[in-house]
């Protein structure tokens, strides 16, 4: 329970390995927490002296294992072909994060990674967005180069279509009605 700070909205987490690192709470987040915290914790809390954040239907805090069962679980009842606990949330947060625009370091942070190159594998998994993202944006793809040589340095607008829009992401605002949570497992 002391791991929340409302006020700076963090989590404190200590993860696999006694890896500890300080989480955002994104608002969304933290209005859930807090609903869960007044509503659904008091019901579930046995003993007071309790500090568990999240509590079982036991009134006792998860144990890693049977925290990763329920989210093995969750994901094979939203799709049932998909293997995949804890880590494949973990790698869709990272890889979403990455394609919206996150550096590579804050990414490796928060997962709590000690060297960078475990962090930049998911460099690879978003190379298609970022050749997407090049074609769309990239000068030389939407203009003629110094058409009138490069002494003058004028450009001239190609007649070229311009290349499709990148299709908007199902976690996107304004697509909160057609989000599916396998759309967001790689």
């Amino acid at each position: 329970m002391r791991d929340v700070h409302r006020e700076r909205q963090t989590l404190y987490v200590l993860g696999k390995g006694g890896k500890d690192r300080v989480v955002p709470l994104g608002r969304p987040a933290l209005a859930w927490l807090l609903r869960y915290l007044q509503e659904v914790r008091p019901l579930l809390c046995l003993q007071p002296e309790e500090q568990a954040l999240f509590l079982t239907g036991y009134g006792h805090g998860f144990s890693t294992g049977s925290l990763g069962s329920l989210i093995k679980q969750m994901i094979h009842q939203v799709h049932p072909r998909r293997a995949g606990g804890c880590h494949l949330l973990r790698h869709a947060c990272a890889t979403h994060m990455l394609e919206h625009g996150a550096d590579v370091r804050v990414i490796q942070k928060l997962l709590g990674q000690a060297k960078l190159e475990t962090t930049q594998i998911y460099t690879e998994v978003s190379i298609k967005l970022l050749q997407q993202l090049h074609r769309r944006t990239h000068p030389a793809c939407r203009e003629k180069s110094f058409p009138d040589g490069p002494a003058t340095g004028k450009r001239q607008a190609s007649h070229a279509p311009d290349p499709p829009a990148l299709p908007l992401h199902p976690c996107s605002p304004g697509c909160a009605d057609q989000f599916l949570w396998q759309d967001c497992l790689p």
